[in-house]
């Protein structure tokens, strides 16, 4: 969702080993008919990133990744703005995504042993009356019940005077 642009974006994928293989085939093969391109210009699942140096850190995530020995299995180019659907196999704690946001479309495929190693479930959900947001500079505060009115809302003192107000000089 919106290039991987979000803050609740999975940012990784844990797989048992077991079936991993499958399903890095079966997710590769939908990163595959997922076009990037200029929404202006056709039909397409990936618009452009925020800019070029988001883009830019993007493949550079990608290029670590493969360059410590990550699977490029889909996806991993780069031009200008748009960045295709990108799946990463193999993806260890040495290499820069295994820690780092990407806010990018990229899926990092990390092989786990069994449950006791396996945390997985997606991120974007929310829970109308929960506050919630990102932390330091990211978003524009709390959304959600009471707490995003108090983020997005000043109280401030108006008196409207329904009648002409008397002065004594």
């Amino acid at each position: 969702m919106y290039q991987g642009q979000i803050c609740m974006s999975t940012e990784r994928v844990m797989v048992d080993q077991e079936i991993a293989d499958d399903f890095v085939a079966k997710l590769s093969a939908k990163a595959h008919t997922l076009p990037a391109g200029d929404p202006c210009k056709g039909n397409v699942v990936l618009g452009p990133l925020i800019g070029l140096d988001a883009a830019e850190r993007v493949e550079g995530l990608v290029n670590d990744a493969v360059g410590k020995g990550a699977k490029l299995v889909a996806g991993g180019k780069r031009d200008g703005c748009i960045v295709a659907a990108t799946v990463l196999d193999h993806v260890t704690p040495a290499v820069r995504i295994y820690h780092e946001e990407s806010f990018g479309p990229i899926a990092p495929i990390i092989g786990v042993r069994d449950v006791k190693d396996h945390i997985n479930g997606p991120t974007v959900q929310d829970e109308a009356q929960i506050p919630f947001s990102g932390t330091k500079a990211s978003g524009y505060g709390r959304f959600g019940g009471q707490a995003a009115i108090n983020e997005f809302t000043d109280v401030r003192w108006i008196t409207v005077e329904t009648e002409p107000h008397q002065y004594p000089f």
